[in-house]
């Protein structure tokens, strides 16, 4: 396997060292409120010093040497959410700032130049690129030091997570801190729980770039981890087995998302082949 890089590392270390992008072809924003409780619930353990660290999951990254750029095979939603976390963080130590207490703006301004970006009309430098259809949201309300609140009557369902996860971390910290009485003790719990989380978080961190190697390596360490989507294992094995012709695949799966929209993957590669093929349950599709 041609892997450049293979080790442990924590949360903070991993998104601060590249830029990172989310391909077009992978799926957007998925987690809802259950995948944040156990989150904010790990998180939790740590800073009331039942447990020492907690283990954030594998990052499988493709180097790109065409694009110049890294991109995420494994690890898209993981990382997405650490950013929207940190930026929540970024948005409570402003506030800080605001009420009196001069040091939390550094702390911001620690949080947008290491693991943000920054991102306005003239400047680009974004820590992370989510996919086509999720970037421009995402870029705005999160990545953007204004966090902008922006209208969700069109936003997608992705966005509608994207802004929730933002909503419940805010909300949760919020409360944490609240529940002293001065500024300086509210400051120094922001930092704690800072601080905790990417330094006492960790990734399995693997860097390849042979792409089929990538899906390889995305399958082996998913063998006997949680049910992924079956969308996902479709597309990692059409992936693999693709060779030279994976461009062509790659471009054809894109292309599908975007004409299915909102609808659920697996359901509607389910119904396809349903229509072509003998009757298969969707647990039987890969």
């Amino acid at each position: 396997m041609s892997i450049i890089n293979s080790n442990f590392r924590s949360l903070g270390s991993y998104i601060m060292e590249n830029i990172y992008k989310i391909p077009n072809y992978q799926r957007e924003y998925s987690w809802e409120e259950t995948e944040l409780e156990d989150l904010w619930m790990d998180l939790s353990q740590i800073i009331n010093g039942e447990t020492e660290s907690h283990f954030f999951g594998q990052i499988v990254i493709h180097v790109d040497k065409k694009e110049k750029a890294k991109l995420i095979i494994d690890g898209q939603q993981r990382t997405s959410t650490a950013v929207i976390f940190l930026a929540a963080m970024r948005e409570l130590f402003t506030e800080m700032y605001n009420a009196g207490w001069d040091d939390a703006q550094f702390d911001a301004q620690d949080i947008t130049t290491k693991f943000i970006g920054r991102y306005t009309q003239t400047r680009d430098e974004r820590k992370l690129i989510l996919g086509e259809n999720d970037k421009s949201y995402f870029s705005n309300r999160i990545q953007s030091v204004s966090s902008e609140q922006l209208g969700l009557q069109k936003a997608t369902k992705s966005q509608k997570r994207i802004n929730f996860a933002y909503n419940y971390f805010y909300k949760k910290l919020e409360e944490e801190i609240n529940s002293s009485d001065f500024l300086e003790d509210k400051y120094g719990l922001l930092k704690t729980f800072f601080s905790t989380f990417t330094e006492k978080c960790s990734v399995m961190f693997v860097e390849t770039d042979d792409f089929n190697e990538a899906f390889i390596i995305f399958e082996t360490l998913n063998a006997r981890g949680k049910d992924l989507e079956t969308a996902d294992l479709l597309k990692n094995h059409l992936f693999k087995i693709a060779n030279k012709k994976v461009g062509e695949v790659k471009k054809n799966w894109k292309q599908m998302l975007e004409f299915i929209g909102t609808v659920d993957t697996t359901k509607y590669i389910r119904h396809f082949w349903n229509s072509q093929n003998v009757f298969i349950r969707e647990k039987d599709l890969y």
